[in-house]
């Protein structure tokens, strides 16, 4: 069977938990030599995978400066770039403390941002960059300023970087899901409320998977993608497309009742 991602370098930030831990296993089952970068410690994890572990937090940029050097010393490329860690927290804007706003683009957005810069230096023979971004970055939602707006700065870094890094052969592309079953999703203090919402409000009725977003991921970053870049991918059962039926028909009850 052939493996789309056979003897490729494929470096995958917060590869520890949720959509970077099921990347991560996809590239690995599909061939991949697999890079998980993150705070936590992975090296189980790595092994398990027949990987590598690189204790890295992406918001400090000697620390991914270390990562694409270590790599650098070991492999001597970087052909997939799967920038995905990421934090999330509420408040609603009277309450949203700035450090807590800046916590938010530190993680998400320089982190991205400094994947690109040093990871990008690694694929001399071109490459694909996929960032994990989000329908929050689309689309308004109370409480949610802090991480609505890295993840719009996440698209709209994308879009920058497709086009910059065009002419070399590196694709940029970014997946937004809808709320995705992760150990994020649970820890949510408004978690459960969440999920029951965006199932509710998809027009295929159920909640995302990790697996889901991993399969955009890899086709993304895989040769089948070689015509797309700097693309933001909606992963969300539907649920930016418009109002479904369940959903109209739950306000619907609401008014009648």
């Amino acid at each position: 069977m052939m493996k789309s991602f056979e003897n490729k370098v494929c470096v995958v930030t917060g590869g520890a938990a949720g959509i970077g831990l099921a990347t991560a296993k996809l590239f690995a089952a599909q061939g991949g030599n697999v890079i998980i970068a993150c705070r936590s410690d992975a090296r189980d994890l790595a092994r398990k995978l027949d990987g590598h572990y690189v204790r890295t937090d992406v918001s400090v940029e000697a620390d991914v400066e270390r990562l694409f050097t270590e790599i650098a010393d070991q492999f001597g490329r970087v052909d997939v770039l799967v920038n995905n860690a990421g934090i999330m927290a509420t408040a609603e804007i009277e309450e949203l403390a700035a450090d807590e706003f800046d916590r938010h683009l530190a993680v998400n957005v320089r982190g991205v941002l400094l994947g690109t810069k040093y990871g990008s230096r690694l694929m001399s023979g071109g490459g694909a960059i996929v960032n994990s971004a989000s329908v929050a970055g689309q689309i308004g939602l109370s409480g949610y300023a802090s991480y609505s707006t890295s993840k719009a700065a996440i698209i709209s870094l994308t879009q920058v970087a497709a086009i910059e890094y065009g002419a070399r052969g590196i694709r940029v592309n970014c997946v937004c899901p809808s709320s995705v079953e992760t150990p994020m999703l649970a820890a949510q203090e408004n978690g459960d409320l969440e999920r029951e919402i965006s199932r509710l409000a998809s027009p295929l009725g159920f909640t995302i998977q990790p697996e889901h977003v991993a399969d955009v991921i890899a086709f993304l970053a895989s040769p089948a993608a070689a015509a797309i870049t700097g693309q933001a991918i909606n992963v969300d059962a539907g649920m930016t497309a418009g109002y479904s039926d369940p959903l109209l028909e739950a306000v619907a009850a609401t008014l009648v009742s």
